[in-house]
């Protein structure tokens, strides 16, 4: 027959002595009892608030006198991309171990830790996860690139150190972008550390996603290699200091997300055999040009402008057009003058120049494209050359054919009464928007084939 066991706890009972039975309570001189016992934090989910971390508090504080932590910090559960929870019977789980495989574990954890704010449940889905790995691609293919510049220059005699990265010496004399980069990371670890002193992980990771997505990888690299692939070495070595400094720094405000990658990669730039989480958390910079950070912004303005003239006017990706720049401000002025070169690498510009107001009244709108970056500041890419002209008017008269053509299928069928009265409301919505989409395409088409046919 059976026997009901005597020795045996309620489950939620013996979870509420578990932050000091484990540590060998009720023997209170037990060494780890004293040493860990209080603790500072517990992290769990909002669901079990009741069932488990009250009853730990009411009982560490009735039989030691403590409570045994002073910060509970609340995670949000994972549901589905519809926000439903996971299960079974709806078919709606998904297996990390599966997503592991395919993604990385970096890209799960980072997923995980940035896709919520505290205490809010967070809806997966594997197009967030395809983003995170996404980003761990960044880092591999940036790091790649970093070390083939940092190879090149230790052939040359290059040598650095980790010590000499964190100096900042002669930071006053270094070019614009430099400063810039430098002024940006400064604000993305003040950043980090607010965050994280106020348990706001997610908020850190994004952070830091942006900066090294948004900032360091999609423009300072690009800048850098007007520098790295220059005659001028002295410039290449600086440039490698500051490149060094800004990636060594993201790879450790991200290896609480992305430990694997990170710790891959530090392994190889810094070569000291010493892990990542050894070394020192970055530190903003008090001396940083906060004003670099200000310009910075108005030259990614400017070159944002002239790509969208291009784009806008259908010039072919490899060829190069002329630019007129009219920049009031004298200190602007110098700065931006200071990144011709690279101006003119990411916008592919030859002949770029910068000239005063006056000159610029005197040129002809019917000559050239004008756009203004901001208030005192105007870019103006003259008309010649920037396509062929005949190539350009054949091209844009085949492209109106073609949309008058579609335009008039989709206006017959408006048309017809049968449609309209028979067809589902959204397959009419549909329609009727694809029609005005194609009408205002052909205004734009037949508007710059005036313009051309007229030049």
């Amino acid at each position: 027959f059976l026997v009901q066991e005597e020795d045996v706890l309620d489950t939620w009972f013996s979870s509420s002595l578990w932050p000091f039975s484990t540590l060998g309570w009720p023997n209170e001189g037990a060494e780890d009892l004293k040493r860990f016992y209080p603790t500072s934090m517990l992290e769990t989910g909002h669901d079990i608030l009741f069932f488990w971390v009250a009853r730990m508090i009411m009982m560490g504080q009735h039989l030691t006198g403590e409570a045994p932590f002073h910060t509970v910090y609340l995670h949000g559960l994972i549901r589905d991309e519809k926000g439903r929870k996971m299960s079974k019977t709806l078919g709606n789980v998904i297996d990390p171990l599966t997503v592991i495989e395919e993604y990385g574990t970096d890209a799960l954890r980072f997923t995980l830790a940035t896709g919520t704010t505290p205490g809010q449940d967070l809806n997966l889905s594997l197009e967030k996860i395809e983003a995170s790995r996404n980003l761990v691609n960044k880092i591999w293919n940036a790091s790649k690139f970093v070390l083939s510049c940092l190879e090149k220059l230790e052939e040359e005699g290059y040598e650095w150190n980790e010590e000499s990265l964190s100096t900042g010496a002669g930071r006053e004399t270094l070019p614009f972008a430099e400063r810039w980069v430098l002024a940006e990371l400064s604000a993305l670890v003040e950043e980090n550390d607010r965050a994280h002193a106020r348990h706001d992980i997610g908020e850190a990771g994004r952070a830091t996603y942006n900066f090294f997505w948004g900032q360091f990888a999609d423009w300072y690299l690009e800048v850098a290699k007007t520098r790295l692939y220059s005659d001028d070495r002295e410039e290449a070595r600086r440039c490698m200091g500051v490149l060094l400094k800004v990636f060594l720094s993201s790879l450790r405000l991200l290896h609480p997300y992305m430990p694997f990658v990170t710790e891959e990669v530090y392994q190889v730039l810094a070569g000291s055999g010493d892990s990542i989480v050894n070394s020192r958390w970055p530190r903003p910079d008090e001396e940083a040009d906060s004003g670099a950070r200000a310009s910075f912004a108005v030259f990614q303005d400017a070159v944002r402008s002239i790509r969208n003239i291009r784009a806008e006017q259908q010039v072919p990706v490899n060829k190069k057009i002329s630019a007129l720049l009219v920049i009031d401000d004298e200190g602007l002025r110098a700065e931006v003058a200071s990144e011709a070169r690279a101006l003119e690498f990411l916008c592919k510009i030859e002949g770029l120049r910068i000239i005063e107001r006056g000159e610029a009244e005197a040129l002809s709108s019917e000559e050239h494209i004008e756009t203004v970056v901001n208030d005192g500041f105007c870019v103006y890419i003259p008309l010649a050359g920037l396509v062929d002209a005949e190539q350009e008017i054949s091209r844009l008269r085949r492209q109106a054919t073609k949309i008058e053509k579609d335009l008039a299928t989709l206006e017959g069928r408006l048309s017809s009464p049968s449609f309209v009265e028979k067809a589902p409301k959204k397959v009419v919505d549909e329609t009727v928007a694809k029609r005005d989409d194609l009408a205002q395409q052909l205004s734009m088409v037949r508007g710059r084939l005036d313009v051309l046919v007229a030049a």
